[in-house]
């Protein structure tokens, strides 16, 4: 997909994964990414690489542009932040789980009853701008 949009060759695109992390992230996040569909694994791939600096690979292989629609979202209130959460309290207690070895069930039931998902219920508190990483430092720590 991403070296057939970015006009290279599959073994250019996997060399530069290697080399960037996109191969890494993409193992560590299979349990999430694998029930998503193309358009989305391709944004999570331009995000990651966008994160790190990455814009332009060289032959012809740049991230791209932004829908206009992405560019012009909506203010976030108390009353649409939730959708941002769900994806984002998934992986956290995914990762949870697989660092500690417990079962993602109990590690759920654990930060459903913590401060922290109470702070990421308000929009006020700007919880939701953690990344899946942060949280799970925070229920970890």
């Amino acid at each position: 997909m991403y070296a057939q949009r970015g006009g290279v060759s599959g073994s250019v695109v996997m060399k530069r994964f290697d080399e960037t992390g996109v191969l890494s992230f993409l193992r560590n996040n299979y349990e999430v990414l694998h029930t998503q569909g193309r358009d989305y694994i391709l944004s999570e791939i331009d995000q990651y690489l966008s994160n790190r600096g990455i814009y332009n690979w060289g032959d012809n292989l740049t991230p791209a542009p932004l829908p206009e629609s992405i560019l012009s979202m909506p203010e976030i209130t108390q009353d649409n932040f939730r959708i941002l959460l769900p994806g984002k309290i998934a992986k956290a207690v995914f990762l949870a789980a697989e660092h500690s070895g417990e079962d993602c069930f109990d590690v759920a039931k654990r930060f459903y009853a913590s401060p922290i998902y109470h702070e990421l219920e308000r929009e006020s508190s700007k919880y939701w701008w953690l990344s899946p990483e942060q949280l799970e430092a925070a229920m970890v720590g």
